[in-house]
């Protein structure tokens, strides 16, 4: 069992068939409990229709005075869905990535098993992040009626880029139990950029394994008009403060020079 923690912006527009695409992904994961954090429209009923569990209550940006922003806090929100972790393997994904069978496994099956492999292998202390892949076909997919063959396409549509992958930023992060629990949380928010170099850099706080995630779980992004503004996101009153956040914590971080780590499979072979 392990456990898939996600935040979804409001499931309208663009951006919520995207996310409607990734949450009905995380529901065909076995053994998995999937944990939503916060409480944007469309979230409690996503969960009620794939049984999530739904951790609403968590501070925004309003809260700690960031006056445009409606974006969770990740320090409070992970501080809250730990009450509710007892055991295993902890999976953040930004809610707009959908999970595709990955380069080794046909199915997504397999996941689970591959953690519990990297958790006994590492006795309990482990991290690890991964890149999401890119894809420019967004147009087509708003053409398609249903969720089901929303992401029958996506999973064609990464077999057949498979080959030339384009693998972009960093969008889902992987800790132990314990790791996860002795992490020191920051009041990042979810809906400013560079909340990424925080979680990007913290395995190499917390721990001496850090895995490269990537050939276990795959996720393909859409870039969408919402998504791929960078002017207009990096002027967002929530992106600022999260720079400002954690420069002081990690300064001069750049998240496109953060080294690649091995694989689990390279880890093994080498070792």
């Amino acid at each position: 069992m392990f456990n898939l923690l996600t935040s979804f912006a409001p499931i309208k527009g663009d951006w919520g068939l995207m996310q409607q695409v990734a949450a009905y992904s995380f529901s065909l994961l076995q053994d998995c409990k999937v944990f939503v954090l916060g409480n944007d429209d469309g979230a409690s009923q996503i969960c009620q229709q794939y049984g999530f569990i739904h951790i609403p209550n968590v501070k925004v940006g309003k809260d700690i005075g960031v006056s445009t922003s409606n974006g969770i806090v990740l320090g409070d929100a992970f501080e809250k869905v730990k009450e509710q972790i007892n055991e295993g393997v902890v999976l953040f994904i930004n809610g707009d990535n959908v999970i595709v069978p990955s380069v080794l496994y046909s199915d997504n099956s397999s996941i689970d098993e591959s953690f519990q492999k990297m958790n006994d292998y590492f006795k309990g202390d482990f991290c690890g992040w991964g890149r999401r892949n890119e894809v420019y076909d967004y147009n087509n997919l708003k053409q398609i009626q249903s969720i089901e063959k929303s992401y029958e396409y996506t999973v064609k549509l990464f077999e057949e880029k498979k080959s030339k992958r384009i693998q972009y930023g960093i969008d889902l992060y992987i800790w132990s139990y314990s790791a996860f629990n002795k992490m020191e949380l920051l009041s990042v928010l979810i809906d400013g950029w560079h909340y990424d170099n925080w979680l990007g850099h913290v395995p190499y706080q917390l721990s001496k394994n850090v895995v490269y995630l990537t050939d276990i779980i795959e996720t393909i992004h859409y870039q969408h008009p919402e998504s791929s503004n960078r002017q207009q996101n990096e002027a967002r009153e929530s992106t600022l403060y999260n720079k400002k956040l954690i420069q002081q914590y990690f300064p001069n971080l750049d998240i496109f020079k953060l080294k690649t780590p091995k694989t689990f499979k390279e880890i093994i072979d080498v070792r």
